[in-house]
């Protein structure tokens, strides 16, 4: 017998949760860069046990080279998007 995780939806009604490794993925460097912890604290054994004992059976660790692609990416793509919204806004300037 297996337990069934469920989500709410925003509307409070439910839904199954499903894993995703992208969006832990995602989360994990996340929390690193939060936390100004080393990028290998996400491979390491005792981090890769904790999550699965205590939060997520099916945790796949990461390896800090995945996790550093994954963090340059993000950045990459958040400074686009500013200098994309920063180009587009017209600014008058008048000098005295």
């Amino acid at each position: 017998m297996s337990q069934s995780h469920i989500s709410f939806n925003p509307d409070g009604s439910m839904h199954n949760w499903d894993y995703c490794p992208i969006i832990a993925r995602t989360q994990l460097f996340r929390l690193l860069a939060r936390l100004d912890v080393p990028i290998s604290l996400g491979e390491s054994y005792s981090f890769e046990e904790y999550i699965r004992t205590a939060h997520n059976p099916k945790f796949v660790s990461v390896s800090s080279q995945t996790t550093t692609r994954d963090m340059l990416k993000y950045f990459t793509d958040c400074k686009a998007k500013l200098v994309e919204t920063v180009s587009s806004t017209s600014v008058n300037c008048v000098c005295v």
